[in-house]
């Protein structure tokens, strides 16, 4: 089963922003895919958090940017899968992040995304 990876939460540089990026499922084992957060902890079900992302079979998102993360909280990320063959939804440990979300953002982030393609140059190569 070749079901969603590599699942990621990070600060973003606008504000209370997080980005989320993962790899979709590859095959028709899974018919639907979500991803919802929760403040307090992993969000236990599909059910019981706000819902974010919702894709369809074939799948095509890999990223989205959560702006209504609350600012100053931690945020709790999950993946969860509904199975093709009985309809039951599924997920694993590999499928959640935390991020500490931050009002002002992450400025390094943001002075990097800013600098021209010209000066993304690490230090000694020149």
């Amino acid at each position: 089963m070749a079901g969603a990876s590599d699942f990621t939460a990070v600060r973003g540089y606008e504000g209370a922003q997080v980005l989320l990026t993962w790899v979709r499922p590859a095959d028709a084992t899974y018919t639907e895919l979500r991803i919802l957060r929760t403040k307090a902890m992993w969000p236990p079900n599909v059910d019981a958090s706000a819902l974010l992302v919702s894709d369809t079979s074939p799948f095509t998102l890999t990223k989205y940017s959560d702006r209504t993360a609350p600012a100053n909280e931690v945020a709790y990320y999950k993946i969860f899968q509904k199975r093709t063959s009985d309809g039951a939804w599924e997920t694993s440990d590999l499928l959640q992040a935390k991020v500490l979300v931050l009002e002002t953002g992450y400025m390094a982030e943001k002075m990097w995304a800013l600098l021209p393609a010209l000066y993304h140059v690490a230090d000694g190569e020149q």
